[in-house]
């Protein structure tokens, strides 16, 4: 069953922004003819939960030299007593370049030493810090050349301002740990493997949605496998009277290799029923609940949990 989700200390919260995170501020004219332009550089605060800004006025206006200042300055040790630097002091920058729009940053293995909110400051901070130059529009972390991973096991990729970033554009997104119970398909796409997943999601995300997007990602675990095309567009999830509504895209109706579709749709239900407060399941397509799943199964009805065609449950 899934527990009650605790609250990671509140990671990147409550930050309003001065004057925006992806763009350059205001610029002035120095002395010698140079322009200068004002940016924020972020720190982590010293209760290790969120981050705080200084403001921080450059002297270079040529991309790469400008983020050779911008990292000189985040790794300058913060004179703010309440402040304390992204990247640990034990931490090391192996070396950094960029390439088109994407400042690429390669660091030791002492890296992957840190707990997971303290990586997820770090990473927010030096994207939020070095979108702000113009050009540069993503932040790729590697560690001894190796790209880094996230609790999947999946390459994090290119990261940009905006996966940090509320829908408001005004604040940075809070995280909390979640833990659940999802149904996989299991290997050979037969039956279900149950997983037991802890990881972080945005507060702002329901637990429904956690659930689905958990499911699009897949899991580490050799033994189970994604049942939602990772094409699936999640149109929207809410519950009301015990029911769970969830509205795909036209793609959720294309079949998932070697995957059975009971398989495939019961990975769904069952993970969604994990929910307390979830009895069944309506799936609609755009809106509409005409359609056959894999020209088979009728989502005209609701859909209650199928322990059947469950194989084993696994702690992920």
């Amino acid at each position: 069953m899934v527990s009650k989700s605790k609250r990671l200390t509140a990671l990147l919260v409550s930050l309003l922004l001065v004057a925006g995170v992806s763009s350059v501020f205001t610029g002035c004219k120095s002395s010698d003819g140079e322009v200068k332009k004002d940016y924020q550089l972020y720190y982590i605060n010293s209760a290790r939960d969120s981050l705080k800004t200084v403001k921080y006025n450059a002297k270079k206006t040529d991309k790469v030299e400008l983020a050779n200042e911008l990292m000189n300055a985040i790794n300058e040790t913060s004179s703010k007593i309440n402040m304390i630097n992204a990247i640990p002091s034990n931490v090391e920058v192996v070396g950094w370049n960029v390439d088109g729009s994407v400042m690429y940053i390669n660091f030791d293995s002492e890296y992957l030493e840190m707990d997971r909110s303290n990586e997820i400051l770090c990473r927010a901070a030096l994207v939020l810090t070095f979108t702000q130059i113009t050009g540069i529009e993503y932040v790729h972390i590697s560690v001894e050349g190796e790209p880094i991973k996230d609790s999947f096991g999946k390459n994090v990729g290119n990261m940009k301002s905006a996966d940090f970033i509320d829908n408001s554009g005004s604040s940075i997104k809070s995280y909390e740990k979640r833990k659940a119970e999802i149904y996989f398909a299991s290997e050979g796409g037969t039956g279900l493997e149950a997983v037991t997943v802890e990881t972080l999601s945005a507060v702002t995300d329901s637990m429904e949605m956690f659930i689905l997007e958990q499911l699009k990602k897949g899991t580490s675990d050799k033994n189970a496998r994604s049942t939602i095309p990772s094409g699936v567009k999640i149109n929207g999830v809410n519950t009301k009277d015990g029911v769970c509504y969830v509205d795909f895209s036209e793609e959720f109706l294309s079949a998932v290799p070697n995957i059975t579709p009971e398989v495939e749709l019961y990975s769904i239900v069952n993970s969604l029923c994990e929910l307390p407060h979830v009895n069944k399941v309506q799936i609609t397509i755009n809106g509409t609940n005409d359609k056959k799943f894999r020209d088979k199964i009728s989502l005209e009805k609701l859909f209650e949990r199928n322990l059947d065609i469950v194989k084993s449950n696994n702690k992920k």
